[in-house]
Order: structure tokens, then sequence, then C-alpha cells
């Protein structure tokens, strides 16, 4: 994950921020800035769980056998977007933010979070293959909430990565 067209903060201070937000939470992960950015890498769970893929809806491998790990999914993707986003929000930070892609979506456009998450790609054929997150999103699917700072995006049902403690299964 990348957060680059950084307004009115130095990404050191991001970086840092985001560092004490994640300690606390139920994720690890590798922060580092340079002049213009902030990258995220190495998101993991702090303890493993079944785990059957980085997909969004439900799962299409039939027959797939889930192991420990501590990667996330689905869901447990929009909750750290949701926790990455919060803390931008918390400090009003205008920032663009996106994951890879191909797997990932945009998460942030300037002072506007996602807040829906749709899968509308399929790679590989049924019963083998998985649902992707669309990459980017109509706009109506992100929104400024600098004052608003429990906001809780909206996933497809069935989305793997469900973690009840956080209240994600109350959406989809």
């Amino acid at each position: 994950m990348k957060i680059t067209k950084i307004e009115k903060f130095h990404p050191a201070t991001i970086a840092y921020e985001l560092g004490k937000v994640i300690a606390e939470s139920r994720f690890k992960a590798v922060i580092d800035h340079e002049d213009n950015s902030v990258n995220i890498g190495k998101v993991r769970l702090k303890s493993s769980k079944e785990y059957c893929g980085n997909h969004a809806k439900a799962c299409e491998n039939i027959g797939k056998i889930d192991r420990k790990s501590a990667f996330l999914e689905g869901a447990d993707w929009v909750e750290f977007n949701d926790l990455v986003n919060h803390t931008l929000d918390s400090h009003q930070i205008a920032a663009f933010v996106a994951s890879a892609k191909g797997a990932g979506c945009i998460i942030r456009k300037g002072k506007k979070r996602r807040i829906r998450y749709d899968a509308d790609t399929f790679i590989g054929e049924p019963g083998r293959g998985e649902w992707r997150w669309n990459y980017d999103a109509p706009d109506n699917h992100f929104r400024n909430c600098f004052k608003k700072l429990d906001q809780i995006s909206k996933f497809p049902k069935g989305t793997p990565g469900i973690y009840t403690p956080t209240n994600y299964f109350t959406i989809g």
C-alpha cells in the first residue's frame, strides 16, 4: 500500500501516527517513508487464523483446505483500510492511497475515503477462481469523513475474513 499526493503533512509524521495505531490493533506492518510518500508493506495479522485466501466475496474454490496463516483476507483488508483511513481522517490529511493494482484497490482520493468495496471481476473458472475488488469505484463509494470518524466500510456478502469483535460481521 502506498500513500502519495499528501497535502500539508510530512510523510514521517503520517508514518509515525500509523505506526502507533497499527501497534494497538490486531495487525502488524512495516511502515517506511520517502520524501513524498509512505509505504505500508508486509501487512499481517498478529495472530494466525484459518485462511482461505485474499479475495472478495465468498470462496469459489471447491474442496480447498484452509490453512492457518497470518495473511489478511478480504474483510480483514477492508478493516485495515478503514484503520488507515480513520488515522488520516482524524488528522484531516488529504492524500491518495492505493494498494497493489490487480488484487488491490484505491482506498482514498484526497479527503475522501473509500466506504464501499465491490467485486465484479472474477479471475479463473467456476469452482476454481476468486473474486477481485474493483480497483477504482464510482464517486459515491468515497466520502469525506473528517468529521465522522466511526465510518465502517461496506463489502460484498460472504467476504472471508470477518472479525466479529470490531463489528465487521454486521456489514455485507
